[in-house]
């Protein structure tokens, strides 16, 4: 039989395992969140210049693959749907 507590553990762990599941897809659209807001597009904050052109790259990556997403889903909107 489980105590209270190991029911608290047991919940919180298979929040944490869900929470890092999505966890690399939150960041990566919190640096392209950031770089979207002008007072904070040129990373002046993040002081590793490598990490700062890893991030920079990460973010341009994102864009592109948000753009062709958009794209994408208009082009599904618009088309005719087929009834075959």
């Amino acid at each position: 039989m489980l105590t209270i507590e190991n029911r608290w553990k047991f919940y919180f762990i298979n929040i944490m395992k869900n929470c890092f599941r999505y966890w690399p897809s939150i960041m990566q659209l919190h640096w392209v969140a950031t770089y979207l807001d002008p007072s904070f597009r040129d990373l002046c904050f993040v002081t590793d210049k490598s990490y700062r052109s890893t991030q920079l790259k990460e973010i341009k990556e994102g864009l592109i693959t948000m753009a062709i997403d958009i794209e994408n889903q208009q082009d599904i909107n618009n088309s005719p749907v087929s009834y075959n």
